[in-house]
């Protein structure tokens, strides 16, 4: 076998397409005899005639190894060599220096320059070809990476232009929802409602809100999606809707009487409708807790219904908490068909009603790692019961953010120097006083 058809036998081992190489030599002769035999063994072949062009094409793109002679005006093959691996951003150059030098120094001096491999002068084809086959290789090896890399980027771009419509599609439903909730504070058939509702996210699964039924009642609810995202976020505001009325028309929480008055319907069958609707529960897991009271002020009534929350707490004249001793049913959409309880307390005129999510109690103390409790919260509750009612929602939350009550303490102030809640949940709550 001749040493071209040893050489092309080599070139054949090689995987990739054809690889192409830069020829550096200032020698026409060296350059024309180092062209045609790479070309006969399968390779593409530019050649120029010293460092400086080399530069310029290399520069241009579209190649994979550069055989590059060691002694040339203007810029030699070491001088090239720096050059090249000084190129950071670009794909990597598999370098070959043709040399007459073979003493350790030079060798290493070109080493250092980041030359891949040596082949001396004048070379043996199948040797070239050897040589340059390792270079092909890496090459190909390189181009794959290249072209994976080029793809994670891609889908790296894709998926920070999905993330930035997904911020911004959140931001636009974190509007949405905060745009139905009631105000912080109003009055409604002559009593003084308060509250508010924190998420944890852009949304979430917290809601709360009052509504007169008729001239004589006020109905007001606290609700609590499981989870935090859109579609916990999207069931709390079906739920919002359906807890509306509208004058002279039968809903959800009213009927009508004679002469065409809205009468509250009981909220245990308020809270069993909801559960009867199912909201296509058997496609998702989504459930919710609730609790809904209906306050009759003249009388000072309360009829009310709890699924899976917190019991409600009666905050007295004087400032006492006093958690409403009543049976609750399970959370809605958790059973198919269940049956809630209903109980009735009355409210002293200037009493209030505190219906909540479990955002606080539930929260940390950022200090001890103990949970607020049922306890602390109440204690949180008489820390801010001398407040008006408009005022009382706000004070608690930014208490809770900022100071909080030691569960171990038994006083009712709260001092400073306590760390603050970690709240990791929606939190919310909506308070009711009967007028004076």
């Amino acid at each position: 076998m001749d040493d071209l058809a040893e050489a092309a036998e080599v070139t054949r081992g090689v995987e990739g397409g054809p690889c192409h190489v830069l020829v550096v030599e200032d020698s026409a002769a060296q350059r024309l005899l180092a062209t045609q035999r790479l070309k006969a063994i399968g390779y593409r072949v530019t050649a120029v005639e010293d460092g400086e062009q080399a530069l310029s094409r290399i520069a241009a793109g579209d190649i994979d190894i550069v055989l590059s002679d060691w002694m040339m005006p203007r810029l030699d093959g070491i001088g090239l060599c720096r050059k090249v691996r000084s190129f950071s951003d670009s794909a990597y150059l598999y370098f070959v220096l043709m040399t007459a030098r073979t003493e350790r120094e030079s060798l290493a001096e070109g080493l250092r320059a980041g030359a891949d491999d040596f082949i001396a002068k004048p070379f043996d084809t199948a040797e070239l070809a050897a040589r340059l086959g390792a270079g092909r290789r890496l090459a190909d090896l390189h181009h794959r990476l290249d072209e994976a890399r080029q793809k994670a980027e891609a889908a790296h771009r894709s998926v920070d232009r999905l993330y930035t419509q997904i911020q911004q599609d959140l931001s636009v439903a974190s509007s949405l929802q905060r745009a139905a909730l009631p105000p912080s504070s109003d009055e409604v058939n002559g009593c003084k409602v308060a509250g508010f509702c924190q998420f944890s996210g852009h949304v979430g699964g917290d809601h709360i809100g009052w509504v007169p039924i008729g001239e004589h009642a006020v109905g007001i609810y606290s609700i609590d999606v499981a989870g935090h995202g859109i579609a916990s976020c999207l069931l709390a505001l079906r739920l919002a809707a359906l807890m509306a009325v509208e004058e002279d028309e039968e809903s959800l929480i009213a009927t009508l009487g004679e002469g065409g008055a809205l009468i509250p319907r009981p909220p245990a069958r308020v809270l069993a409708a909801l559960n009867a609707m199912r909201f296509g529960a058997e496609e998702h897991d989504l459930y919710f807790t609730m609790a809904y009271a209906v306050l009759w002020p003249e009388s000072g009534r309360v009829e009310l219904a709890t699924a899976g929350h917190w019991p409600p707490v009666v905050l007295g004249t004087d400032g006492a908490p006093r958690v409403v001793e009543a049976e609750g049913g399970p959370p809605v959409l958790l059973l198919a068909e269940t049956a809630f309880p209903s109980a009735e307390l009355t409210l002293a005129p200037g009493e209030r009603l505190v219906l909540y999510s479990d955002g606080l109690p539930e929260a940390e103390i950022a200090s001890s790692g103990a949970e607020l409790g049922s306890e602390g919260f109440l204690r949180l509750l008489r820390s801010a019961a001398t407040s008006a009612t408009a005022d009382l929602p706000g004070l608690l939350w930014q208490r809770a953010l900022g100071q909080c009550v030691d569960p171990r303490d038994e006083g009712h102030a709260i001092r400073p120097g306590y760390a603050p809640l970690k709240i990791d949940d929606d939190a919310s709550i909506v308070i009711i006083e009967r007028a004076p």
